[in-house]
């Protein structure tokens, strides 16, 4: 769920009512939630919200924290078996690891 966040982030109807969504709502003023709550929200004020708010970050915050606690778990315990879920977690530390583009005003 986290993934599908990140590969909507930049486009204002497709994040609409997700994480980054109520994040950016949550942190916003009245002016700013107004024109969340309005139907087709303008891709470039969004942008300018993600960053003001430091959206991104806060999901990659989430995801971070969600990938520890499993490997905490998968540490703890000595069962076989364990590689399986280690390579369930690739694709969400490639994007931890990686530079990720921020987003930009343009």
């Amino acid at each position: 769920m986290l993934l599908e966040e990140w590969d909507k982030r930049l486009e204002p109807d497709k994040s609409r009512f997700g994480y980054m969504f109520w994040y950016v709502y949550g942190n916003g003023d009245r002016n700013e939630q107004a024109m969340l709550s309005e139907d087709g929200t303008d891709a470039k004020a969004w942008r300018m919200l993600v960053l003001k708010y430091k959206a991104e970050d806060a999901l990659l915050d989430k995801l971070r924290t969600a990938v520890l606690n499993i490997q905490q778990v998968l540490s703890a315990n000595q069962n076989t078996g364990d590689e399986e879920f280690e390579r369930m977690l690739e694709p969400f530390l490639k994007l931890l690891n990686s530079p990720h583009p921020i987003v930009r005003e343009s």
